[in-house]
């Protein structure tokens, strides 16, 4: 948990997220999380006390298959540098599914085809 003098002096910049709040969304996680208190990822509101995502949580919310561990011997701290230099698994399958026509994995034409109208916008 952080300290409470920590949460007094700079929760109203955090972005407190609260588990019973179905509508609570965390935006990213940096690779300054567990170093930077600010602008570098969400943290979880627990009654009074305020707390950071656990690598596991970070990992689950960034799509990673439920059976995913770090090494034990990685720090914490060295676990969520890694995983704020993550991209989102399953925003990457939908984001290459839309621009492959509707397949994960591209071919040839693909690739053309969508260097051929990228290079027309310009």
């Amino acid at each position: 948990f952080l300290p409470p003098a920590t949460v007094a002096r700079f929760g109203e910049g955090f972005r407190l997220l609260d588990p019973a709040d179905p509508t609570a969304y965390a935006t990213c996680f940096t690779a300054g999380y567990g170093r930077s208190l600010m602008h570098a990822g969400a943290y979880i509101s627990c009654g009074e006390r305020v707390r950071h995502f656990s690598p596991t949580e970070i990992a689950l919310l960034l799509g990673f298959p439920p059976t995913f561990r770090f090494p034990p011997e990685i720090p914490r701290r060295k676990q969520w540098h890694l995983l704020g230099n993550s991209l989102s698994v399953t925003a990457v399958r939908e984001v290459l599914r839309d621009g492959f026509g509707g397949s994960t994995t591209p071919t040839a034409s693909s690739i053309s085809r969508e260097g051929a109208k990228n290079s027309k916008r310009i």
